[in-house]
Parts: structure tokens; sequence; C-alpha cells
């Protein structure tokens, strides 16, 4: 094998395991174990800006658009937020300030509950350009 089949077999190796680490969390049957929210962002340090009205709810919807919906919701410490894939295309959920990404295949659902007060920003790591969210957690 010469150096530059070396260097370029090890590069490749390195974006295949990106690309897997990207794709763990899901769990049995289409449905992504549930987690709990560690970490907040203020707005200073919003990773992103989501537009929409707050809506104040534990259910997101992912339905035929590539969107969440509602973008914002707002709960209480304790809740259980649930999100369910509605679209024909797998999807995810990102907490931006957790590494865990939470699965969600076609018809599934995964839940994370959110127990500290603050804003966590979320993303769909398969599509973060359109498909972005934020719970805020207020009492």
């Amino acid at each position: 094998m010469t150096p530059r089949t070396r260097t370029l077999a090890a590069a490749l190796a390195v974006v295949s395991l990106l690309a897997l680490g990207a794709c763990g969390g899901g769990g049995k049957d289409g449905a992504a174990e549930g987690s709990d929210a560690s970490g907040t962002a203020s707005g200073e340090d919003a990773p992103f800006e989501v537009d929409g009205e707050p809506v104040a709810t534990d259910k997101v919807t992912l339905p035929r658009s590539y969107t969440f919906e509602p973008a914002v919701i707002t709960v209480k410490p304790g809740t259980t937020v649930t999100w369910e894939n509605k679209d024909d295309f797998p999807h995810n959920v990102k907490l931006m300030d957790d590494g865990e990404v939470q699965d969600l295949r076609v018809g599934a659902t995964t839940t994370i509950t959110f127990d500290e007060e603050g804003t966590f920003y979320y993303q769909c790591t398969l599509h973060p350009t359109q498909m972005k969210g934020k719970v805020v957690v207020e009492p």
C-alpha cells in the first residue's frame, strides 16, 4: 500500500466513523429511548435562531415538511416532551448542549425530560438547515 493510499484509507475511515456516530441513539422498534436534558443555552449563546411563537405543549410533530411543529414550545420543569415522526423520511432530535442523538424512524416517537429551567435548542442532524427547534423550560 502506498503512502497516498494509506492516507486516503485513513481519511475514509474517519469520515465513516463520524457518519456512523451521527446515526446512533435509536431504540427498539424504531422508537428512540428517552433521555434527560442537561444544559441550557441563553439568548447570547444560541446556536441558531428559531422562528415561531411559543406554544405551551409537550408534543412536537415532524410532519411531511422537514419542520418541527411547533418549532418553539414552553414547558414546566420536569416535563417529558414527545417528538413524533409523521414524515415519510427518517429524522432525529439532537439537543445542541448534549451529544446524544435520538433517531426517529418513520412513525416513531422519542422523549426527552426537561428537569431544569432554561432554553434548549435542538435540530435534526440529517436536515440541520431546515429542522431547528427550541424548548423553553420555565415555572
